[in-house]
């Protein structure tokens, strides 16, 4: 069996996109979640993620090929407003355009002399002669016992994962499915893995010389990427991304 639709995601070496902008692979970026005027609820970088994770999981489900001796069935309930026929025949970014919506934040804005006072929202009363960079520094103790929780509709989990593990992970998972061995994966890895800062782990040779690398020689240390990566596509599938 090999994969049609979800191919390997190879890491920028330079570790720049074509608009010069630096690719981080060690960490999420938090400013990512300001793009074009608008907030949205989480990373740019790891709902992008999100969505390739899912795109696997609906090729698995159309395949009908076994994740962890079970069948993938993705939640037609949790994902009915992400239109998962685009999902598959779309790329992300023109997915996202049109759906970029469901995960933007009620952005602020001025209001009208005519509107009514709405209970949901905290209204502000700002001179138009103060500072910006005063009135910025004031606002957060004056919110600070007004705001409600946030109730976010896509959540990721509490518990951090950084980029380049998603990243690793989501590669392994293709090249196995595609029937590569754990050394073939290991080897490929490394190589386009090794050069990326932040993410080698060192060990040294037989010669004491330190050497870098993704996998430091031992493919069970695949397999335990591939075995997370499989409960990734399952908890995917069902709603619950990390």
């Amino acid at each position: 069996m090999r994969l049609k639709t979800n191919k390997i995601v190879v890491p920028r070496q330079s570790q720049r996109t074509s608009k010069d902008r630096e690719v981080k692979y060690g960490d999420l970026d938090p400013t990512s979640r300001y793009l074009s005027g608008e907030t949205i609820t989480g990373s740019i970088q790891k709902y992008r993620f999100w969505w390739r994770y899912l795109k696997l999981c609906l090729e698995l489900e159309e395949e009908k090929i076994l994740v962890k001796g079970q069948r993938i069935r993705v939640s037609r309930r949790f994902y009915r407003d992400w239109d998962l026929d685009e999902v598959w025949d779309r790329s992300f970014d023109k997915w996202w355009r049109s759906h970029r919506h469901l995960f933007v934040e009620e952005q602020i804005r001025v209001l009208s002399e005519s509107e009514d006072l709405d209970s949901e929202y905290v209204y502000l009363k700002i001179p138009r002669s103060r500072r910006e960079i005063d009135i910025v520094r004031e606002l957060k103790p004056q919110l600070k016992s007004r705001l409600k929780e946030r109730s976010i509709q896509y959540p990721f989990s509490t518990k951090p994962v950084p980029l380049i593990r998603l990243h690793i992970q989501y590669n392994c998972l293709v090249m196995s499915i595609n029937g590569k061995s754990g050394i073939e994966i290991m080897n490929w890895c490394n190589g386009k893995y090794g050069n990326i800062s932040g993410v080698i782990q060192k060990k040294n040779d037989e010669m004491g010389v330190p050497i870098e690398a993704v996998f430091n020689g031992d493919p069970q240390s695949v397999y335990r990427v591939i075995s997370k990566g499989r409960d990734t596509l399952i908890s995917t599938s069902k709603g619950n991304f990390p």
